[in-house]
């Protein structure tokens, strides 16, 4: 009997079936769900595919072909005992947990905190619900990682009273990434993860950093919500909160606030392009196998030159403030699409800093499918 993993994101679709010894029996990938063109790769034995779909896909259309990966790799669907799905917000929940109308009750409250994800999560659990009626279902949270925070990471210089009312704390995100990679890091490095240093930089169409200490995450750049810390593919990251206060002054409601910070806003609102690889190759930089979908002009190329600026910038800031943090620093760990892929931004930004040539530089493929299947099988013994 399997375990199906499926970790949904703001522009893909990841999902792996494990053997009860971890043996991968299937990978798939739905890359640019919301672009024309949606690339599918899949890897299963000793065969690779790749094939493109017209987009974009929704959720449903992407069961359908996962479904269809399942036959191509000769699974049988009722062999699927368990499907464990990444939820971005766990709230009140610190460790992985069995789905019931309940918990999807109690993790639609926090779709409000994270609603490029959130709501989606859910929707991928009820449309997976459906397609897998006889397999258990287990919710894996990005939040799990960020249970124990240091007080002082975790809270925010706000009335207590308030907080507490409130349960107002910095939650964290891209919990399975940034572990993977610190899991990673012990085994290239040959040392416990006990007895390391680490930054790990998870870099997709959500960005994150993290400080490990340990083994243990001691600060992480996402917050109460995904929108704190590094500039991400439509969300701003860090903000002077009195600027939200100049616009509501200015006539604005929430909803068109909260439009402008998660979908209009990143290096989007900056360049005009929601995925970074069409912002690096506009502005001339290289992308291996990569095409804009239009032409630039002279004026475009140089918005989206000062926008990969402003993104490195605000790693650089991130990246110093962990490193003093940590005071040593045994590696920096790139993951996510971006940070795993394009060596040209990662020499980039590891040439931003001569304190950043201190340490070991290591880039990951993220194997968060492989993490969320762990947690199912503890979740389900």
């Amino acid at each position: 009997m399997y375990t199906l993993s499926v970790n949904v994101g703001s522009s893909s679709m990841k999902f792996a079936v494990f053997a009860r010894d971890e043996k991968v029996l299937l990978r798939g990938v739905l890359d640019g769900m919301k672009r024309v063109n949606v690339v599918v790769h899949l890897q299963y034995g000793n065969k690779k595919r790749t094939y493109d779909v017209r987009g974009p896909i929704r959720l449903a259309k992407a069961f359908q072909l996962l479904r269809s990966a399942l036959t191509e790799a000769g699974i049988d669907q009722a062999e699927v005992s368990s499907v464990g799905h990444r939820v971005v917000h766990g709230g009140k929940f610190g460790h992985a947990v069995k789905i019931t109308p309940a918990v999807l009750r109690e993790l639609k409250k926090y779709i409000p905190l994270a609603p490029l994800h959130q709501g989606q999560d859910i929707e991928a659990i009820r449309t997976a619900q459906k397609v897998f009626p006889e397999a258990q279902h287990i919710a894996v949270f990005d939040t799990s990682f960020f249970t124990h925070l240091p007080e002082k990471a975790k809270y925010y210089a706000l009335p207590r009273a308030i907080m507490k009312k409130y349960q107002l704390r910095r939650a964290g995100f891209h919990g399975p990434s940034h572990q993977h990679a610190a899991q990673y890091a012990a085994q290239k490095l040959g040392r416990p993860l006990r007895k390391l240093n680490l930054i790990s930089i998870h870099l997709g169409s959500g960005c994150s950093m993290t400080a490990i200490q340990h083994g243990k995450p001691v600060d992480t750049s996402m917050g109460f919500t995904p929108l704190e810390g590094l500039v991400m593919s439509t969300r701003s990251g860090d903000i002077d909160p009195g600027l939200m206060l100049f616009l509501l002054r200015q006539g604005w409601n929430v909803s068109m606030i909260d439009r402008l910070l998660h979908t209009q806003s990143g290096w989007y609102g900056l360049s005009g392009f929601v995925d970074f690889r069409d912002v690096l190759k506009a502005s001339g930089y290289p992308v291996p196998n990569w095409k804009l979908p239009h032409k630039v002009n002279t004026q475009q190329k140089a918005e989206c030159r000062a926008t990969v600026d402003t993104v490195l910038y605000r790693l650089t800031k991130y990246l110093g403030a962990y490193w003093a943090v940590l005071g040593e620093v045994d590696a920096v760990i790139c993951t996510g699409a971006m940070g795993a892929k394009n060596v040209w931004f990662r020499k980039a930004l590891k040439s931003s800093s001569p304190l950043f040539h201190h340490a070991k530089w290591l880039a990951v493929e993220s194997d968060e499918e492989l993490l969320i299947a762990r947690a199912v099988h503890t979740t389900v013994k």
